[in-house]
């Protein structure tokens, strides 16, 4: 229920326009408990022995006018309440959406890596979408069935009190039944929602990963767990509808009985003397008016049970605490071109109890190259990771110019360092768009000067479209040294003096590694750079190289002296070259 009120929070910007809505249809209701009272007047015209036929006729044309400018009234305060209320709906929606997916911007890496990305975007879309089916629909139409019923029992008690009391014997069935609904029902709704979060979140992997999928030929694999995912959802779904389907149909027959037994009760007043047939004939109009909205109360319960589900599931992402933020007294360094980074004594583990890293201590020095090699495992990425603070430490410190970057505030740590990764990400839009996410203010020349300096101008210039190229879902229209290319020229157009890279030139042809290699020395030039190296060649001229294996430096120094001690850096180094010298060989 906490949650459930939290969603009233953001009623606030459109109060004045729900309250219109509702007040319209407030109106309409008086309108539509009218008409009953204007067929009664014209029942007792003719049941009536004392009206002359002129005035019959008098009144008659006076009802028609009445009625028809009635429902013009109507018709355009029903269009008037539902454009309202709609506008309140989706503009909740909106805002919801908009302060789920800003949170979701303050989340740590931690918070992502233990997630489904698909089951995250189902709640920023279809979760969030009961808010305009509760304020636009639920919540008026439960102010009106309130509404309804004083108004009608009002009606009813005044027509005549002896039938209005047989019209409450149903409700303590009618009340237990609703009771006992909603609490079946919002387990079963939840249960829905969350077969709906698996089937996005294998969605999106399966779509993202459909070449994979297909180059291993298993798509009668993925067919199976689909099917077994969708038939999850059904069966969900169908728990759910029986649910409804049981108590509703039963709620509608205790009506039922109430309806049957004032038509008995009321037939024989009739017959007696007791009460007019225009006064039976509008208590059962009005009647009905008594019982739908009771009976409608079902089918909003099972509204409002997908409101509290879905709610839980929305406020506990707005309700995640960062694990990476601000302290209260964060500060900023001093704008400058010299930046070094320095870990001392750093542990860290994504597990708890399993290290990746034991006390590693070394500094980044200012304008210079240091390199990351070793195995893989030995915790080379986690340290580039740990730099712009995606992760802290578990133990000791990482520092920039000396100072704890927990004492730093992330925006600055963060626009002082740039990315270049070997998974290079890159956005569905155009070539020009992801240049300029380095710096988005920066002029066109300054853009095309980052893709010359990265050797990315000339490969943009082929296309028919330049810089307005589209190049789809992750770079997908481009090959991978000129997404790598691109994500050179947006770390030069971002400018910052601290450099992470991951050398990516591996899975490119020579001619396209000589132009990545050519884009990086342009790169790193008078930045702090720390690199990590797959092909060791590429690190040669680093001004210092740390060996990482299991989680500990085991050796530093440049590539001369490493070389020189025939240790573990000598073996990569040799195990890397030795199937070209073999090939130089048998050439």
């Amino acid at each position: 229920m906490e949650y459930f009120k939290r969603y009233f929070t953001f009623v606030k910007p459109y109060r004045l326009l729900w309250i219109c809505g509702i007040v319209f249809a407030i109106i309409l209701t008086g309108i539509d408990l009218y008409i009953p009272l204007v067929l009664k007047r014209f029942i007792s015209l003719f049941t009536e022995t004392t009206h002359s036929k002129e005035e019959v006729v008098f009144v008659i044309r006076n009802m028609v006018i009445t009625l028809l400018s009635v429902f013009v009234v109507r018709a355009i305060l029903r269009g008037l309440a539902a454009n309202f209320n709609h506008k309140v709906g989706y503009g909740i929606v909106c805002d919801i959406r908009e302060k789920l997916y800003n949170h979701l911007q303050t989340l740590s890496a931690k918070y992502y890596g233990e997630r489904q990305t698909g089951k995250i975007m189902y709640k920023l879309t279809s979760d969030v979408h009961i808010g305009e089916e509760l304020f636009a629909h639920a919540f008026p139409e439960t102010i009106i069935n309130f509404i309804i019923l004083f108004g009608v029992s009002i009606i009813l008690f005044k027509i005549n009190t002896e039938l209005a009391l047989f019209t409450l014997i149903p409700m303590p069935v009618i009340a237990f039944l609703i009771i006992r609904f909603s609490l079946k029902s919002r387990k079963a709704w939840r249960k829905v929602q969350e077969e709906l979060a698996d089937i996005s979140a294998m969605l999106q992997d399966n779509i993202v990963g459909m070449n994979v999928i297909q180059s291993f030929t298993q798509e009668k694999y993925e067919e199976g767990r689909f099917k077994t995912e969708s038939e999850s959802h059904f069966k969900a779904a169908m728990t759910a509808v029986n649910t409804w389907g049981t108590y509703y149909p039963i709620i509608e027959f205790v009506a039922a009985i109430g309806t049957i037994m004032t038509i008995w009760f009321g037939g024989n007043l009739v017959l007696q003397g007791k009460l007019e047939i225009a006064n039976l004939v509008a208590f059962l109009l009005y009647l009905g008016f008594f019982y739908n909205p009771i009976i409608s109360l079902g089918r909003l319960t099972e509204l409002y049970q997908r409101g509290f589900a879905n709610a839980e599931r929305i406020f506990k992402v707005i309700d995640a605490v960062p694990e990476i933020k601000d302290k209260p007294c964060a500060i900023e360094t001093k704008k400058c071109s010299n930046k070094e980074i320095e870990l001392v004594n750093v542990g860290f583990e994504y597990v708890k109890n399993k290290p990746v890293l034991y006390n590693l201590s070394f500094k980044a020095e200012s304008g210079k190259i240091t390199a990351l090699v070793g195995p893989s495992g030995g915790g080379k990425t986690t340290i580039i990771h740990l730099i712009p603070r995606f992760y802290d430490p578990t133990s000791g410190v990482v520092k920039m110019n000396g100072v704890d970057l927990r004492d730093l505030k992330l925006q600055h740590i963060r626009r002082n360092i740039a990315l270049v990764l070997q998974d290079v990400f890159l956005f569905n839009g155009s070539i020009k768009d992801n240049i300029l996410y380095g710096k988005r203010d920066a002029t066109v020349e300054q853009m095309k000067m980052a893709a010359m300096l990265a050797n990315a101008h000339d490969y943009i210039m082929e296309f028919k479209d330049g810089y307005e190229t589209l190049i789809g879902e992750r770079g997908v229209k481009l090959s991978g040294g000129q997404k790598q290319r691109l994500s050179i020229a947006r770390a030069i157009l971002k400018d910052s003096p601290i450099l992470l890279l991951e050398e990516a030139t591996s899975s490119v042809d020579t001619e396209t590694e000589h132009l990545i290699q050519q884009a990086l020395e342009r790169l790193t030039k008078n930045r702090t750079t720390i690199v990590i190296a797959h092909r060791l060649s590429t690190i040669q001229n680093a001004d210092k190289i740390l060996v990482l294996e299991k989680g500990r430096v085991v050796e530093e120094g440049n590539h001369d002296s490493l070389m020189s001690k025939k240790t573990l850096y000598s073996k990569l180094y040799k195990v890397q070259f030795k199937p070209q010298e073999k090939a130089t060989t048998s050439l």
